[in-house]
């Protein structure tokens, strides 16, 4: 039997040309998911950053490994007199990040109204892989364990960096990151 196309080019040592090609292409469209995914977050933070009818928020950090790492402060955590730091929980990745970002200028934004005289800075800290599922990840993985080393090397660098006067600092948790 003659090969026909160019298959054997393709792949060569294949003995299931089709299946090869088939391989290939759910190994891209795959990819091209994963792609999108990260652009809906970095799309997300992009306008949360450009967004000139709230307070300045500043990107700290960002990374697309894994399911993507991303710290967004609204106001400056560098002079504020308080600084939340807020962390997301199960599920947070980050192209879901928009809606943790938009719970920090909540924060942000309740604190200002609560006392005027105080500057307040929010951070939406996804400094860490999230578990993925409460049932299958969160109870066994480690991943909040595993995120608490980064949490409390960028807490103590929130202390160093730190303008004038020592500011109050929290952490706030939550078990499942918001959609």
């Amino acid at each position: 039997m003659v090969e026909q196309g160019r298959g054997a080019e393709l792949y060569p040592g294949e003995s299931n040309k089709v299946g090869a090609a088939l391989a290939e292409l759910d190994r891209i469209r795959e990819e091209r998911e994963r792609i999108d995914r990260t652009l809906r977050g970095l799309n997300a933070i992009d306008s949360r950053l450009d967004d000139p009818n709230k307070p300045r928020a500043y990107l700290v950090g960002l990374s697309t490994e894994d399911d993507g790492r991303a710290i967004v402060s609204v106001g400056n955590p560098d002079t504020a007199d308080n600084v939340v730091t807020y962390v997301p929980g199960t599920g947070a990745e980050l192209s879901k990040v928009g809606g943790d970002i938009n719970r920090a200028d909540r924060m942000a934004a309740d604190a200002l109204e609560t006392d005027p005289s105080a500057e307040t800075a929010a951070i939406m800290w996804l400094g860490y892989d999230a578990p993925d599922s409460v049932v299958w990840n969160a109870p066994f993985d480690g991943s909040a364990e595993g995120g608490a080393g980064e949490l409390d090397r960028f807490q103590d660098g929130l202390r160093v960096t730190h303008d004038g006067e020592p500011s109050r600092n929290v952490v706030l948790g939550t078990a499942m990151g918001r959609r």
